[in-house]
């Protein structure tokens, strides 16, 4: 293997089958061995140079082969701290993604889940996919610190979240990773830093884009719980290793359940024997998610522009119903706008007018008055509901669990809701 120029030997050239996982690199005089066969292909790739595919058909040496320079990709340009640079003479860590292949990971909802697997070095680790709060935490080359790992993120130069950017506005992201690339920022990006440049007007007549992403979600898993006879076996085998004789559940009551479960006469809605699986009861098989996007971009020499208008709703898994007082459901809608101008008003003079903004409206249900812990009541209830206790609905049409519901998730989160306050947050950037 040898450059196509220089005509020097090329070491750690990848050299793969492709469509298997059987490959290998160059030595130190460029030459390599592999197991392929007739009709195969090789895919020669090295960072730089242009990915060359091989058709082996009856070739069993392939003699000595030439990589020539990626000149195009040498040539792009990526945003650095003082402005922009060509790759070829870059010589910090930086890592770049456009932001139209942002576009084809699919609904996601921020531009920290997007980044999840589109970089080498960056790691993405989304915690929770609550609407409105399913921002990924992003680090880079992982955590060096106990305190604040977090990267600096500049929007168009500016230092603000950049969750709050719609995915169709972005030109690029750009990751600084090591100390040449990042030094400009100080001690501000001891963490590495992320650099956002959204969509900026060109040269053209007017291009309009619309696009439309329409998700479902569902849970992952589902817990799984012991049917009551077993519960109650267990119980009374803990009480008695503890010689609590007075705390033993009766054996007739074990029996009694017994014949239940054999007969079929239980149910959520069974007065005598209630059997309750909550997430049954509150959980959706499957949620939605939309989210819709409308931008131009034009312009002549002497003025171009960007204008986008956004729009995302991301909906609930859970079984609930809007009432005139409240509204139980966990969702997020979000409205996103940019107006980017740039004229020309000398060969030397630019200036550049940029309107940005964002409103977004998080819903959830919020029991305790303590707002800064929404999801502690209702979660908490949720997952430890007893589920033998009470039916949803005695047959006399009361709900279970007395006037005030307060184990009830169900009650709580359709019609009863006499405790249940929602809690709505509006922002804007």
């Amino acid at each position: 293997m040898k450059d196509a120029v220089s005509g020097e030997p090329m070491i750690g050239v990848s050299v793969r089958v492709k469509g298997t996982g059987s490959g290998t690199i160059t030595d130190f005089d460029g030459n390599f061995s592999v197991k392929a066969s007739k009709g195969d292909i090789l895919v020669i790739s090295y960072v730089g140079y242009k990915t060359l595919e091989l058709d082996l058909k009856n070739k069993t040496t392939l003699g000595v082969i030439s990589l020539g320079e990626d000149a195009e990709t040498l040539e792009e340009v990526v945003v650095v701290g003082y402005g922009v640079q060509k790759k070829v003479s870059s010589v910090g860590s930086i890592a770049t993604a456009k932001g139209d292949d942002l576009l084809k990971v699919g609904s996601v909802n921020s531009v920290s889940e997007a980044l999840q697997g589109q970089m080498p070095g960056v790691v993405a680790i989304n915690s929770t996919s609550k609407p409105g709060a399913d921002k990924a935490s992003l680090l880079i080359r992982g955590k060096s610190t106990w305190g604040e790992a977090a990267p600096l993120v500049l929007v168009d130069g500016i230092e603000r979240d950049f969750n709050d950017v719609d995915v169709n506005e972005i030109e690029s992201i750009s990751v600084l990773k090591d100390a040449s690339a990042t030094a400009v920022y100080g001690v501000k990006g001891a963490n590495g830093v992320i650099l956002l440049t959204t969509k900026r007007g060109l040269e053209q007549k007017p291009e309009i884009s619309f696009t439309a992403n329409f998700g479902f979600k569902q849970p992952s898993a589902a817990p799984e719980w012991s049917d009551y006879v077993t519960s109650m076996k267990q119980y009374n085998r803990a009480q008695a290793n503890d010689a609590n004789w007075g705390a033993l559940v009766p054996e007739s009551t074990i029996a009694a359940w017994e014949n239940a479960y054999a007969t079929g006469n239980y149910g959520p809605y069974n007065d005598a024997f209630p059997q309750v699986d909550w997430w049954k009861e509150m959980v959706k098989n499957v949620g939605y998610e939309q989210n819709y996007n409308l931008n131009v971009r034009g312009g002549t020499k002497k003025m171009s522009y960007f204008v986008s208008l956004g729009y995302l709703h991301d909906g609930d898994i859970f079984n609930t119903t809007k009432q005139e007082e409240f509204d139980p459901s966990f969702s997020y809608r979000r409205y996103n706008w940019r107006s980017n101008f740039d004229f020309n008003i000398t060969n030397t003079t630019k200036l550049s007018f940029n309107v940005a903004g964002k409103m977004g409206y998080q819903n959830q249900p919020s029991y305790y008055e303590n707002v800064d812990s929404p999801d502690e009541r209702f979660f908490g209830t949720f997952f430890t509901a007893p589920s033998n206790e009470f039916p949803i609905k005695y047959s006399n049409g009361i709900w279970g669990d007395g006037l005030s519901s307060d184990q009830n998730i169900v009650c709580l989160m359709t019609e009863g809701g006499v405790v249940t306050l929602s809690n709505t947050k509006v922002s804007m950037m």
